[in-house]
């Protein structure tokens, strides 16, 4: 009898904690529904009745966000491509050397790497502007490139080092005794080893370079230049502050980008980042 009422109270409680979670999710989708609703309304639409549903529903509104951002789409989604392959072909290559070879301060420059991760990237804003301003690099891509290649390998460093160590030193020592040099090892036993590895760093890189606004703010000032974040806060001031519909629909074009890589790479970001917890 006492067994029947724990389970009673245990399909109670689940059920209770199910109904909360669908409560939850449901309520974390509202944003994003109302964002498309107001991206298929007119202004007078969205002030007379915010909560109705977009009718007519006007599709127009895309068509001007789309032509209005696409070039700043295409700047980004340029350094952005550019900006993943450079850090995850530096993170891996570097997290080899640390973790299958020997060399003096080895640890020491290892710590130094750990260290940086501690030092919030506000407080190096101001340096990094001076740098590029005396480099002579300021309002090209460069200074775009560079920062983010920088910042983006110190953590791709620490995760993969961390997974190359983790596996077996047998399999890179019979690559050494049938006569694999360095380069070989390295592309043909740690690369396909570390593909969640490398799979996960180019989601969390084009995350963190495509959703960037003060950096590019900062060193870009042509228009022809500017990223898409900061070209989106420009649809104010081209359609006006009462084109609210073309401004929405602005900010959901903008966030599709991110919604497909994360369908098709969370199956392996999340393999990845399993992976990445693995201590060495």
């Amino acid at each position: 009898m006492g067994l029947n009422k724990y389970k009673i109270k245990s399909y109670f409680f689940q059920g209770f904690m199910n109904i909360i979670l669908i409560v939850l999710v449901f309520l974390s989708f509202v944003p994003m529904l109302m964002s498309i609703f107001m991206s298929l309304k007119t202004n007078a639409q969205i002030l007379g009745d915010f909560w109705s549903l977009p009718f007519p529903v006007m599709w127009s509104n895309y068509s001007s966000a789309f032509f209005s951002l696409f070039p700043y789409m295409r700047n980004t989604m340029i350094i952005v491509l550019t900006t993943a392959f450079g850090v995850v072909s530096l993170s891996c290559l570097s997290g080899y050397v640390f973790a299958q070879l020997s060399f003096p301060f080895k640890q020491t420059l290892y710590v130094m790497v750990l260290a940086i991760m501690m030092v919030p990237s506000i407080v190096t804003l101001t340096p990094n502007y001076m740098l590029v301003v005396n480099l002579g690099i300021r309002d090209t891509w460069w200074a775009l490139w560079t920062n983010y290649l920088a910042y983006g390998q110190v953590f791709g460093i620490i995760l993969c080092r961390t997974f190359i160590a983790a596996q077996p030193k047998e399999l890179f020592e019979a690559a050494r005794i049938d006569g694999a040099s360095e380069v070989k090892s390295f592309l043909s036993i740690a690369v396909p080893l570390a593909r969640p590895i490398l799979v996960t760093l180019i989601v969390l890189n084009i995350i963190g370079t495509y959703g960037d606004y003060i950096w590019p703010l900062l060193v870009i000032s042509s228009k022809s230049k500017l990223t898409l974040m900061v070209g989106v806060t420009g649809l104010v001031s081209e359609f006006g502050s009462n084109q609210r519909g073309i401004q929405t629909a602005g900010y959901v074009f903008a966030s599709l980008p991110l919604l497909v890589l994360f369908i098709f790479g969370m199956k392996y970001y999340v393999s990845g980042m399993t992976s990445g917890a693995i201590k060495a």
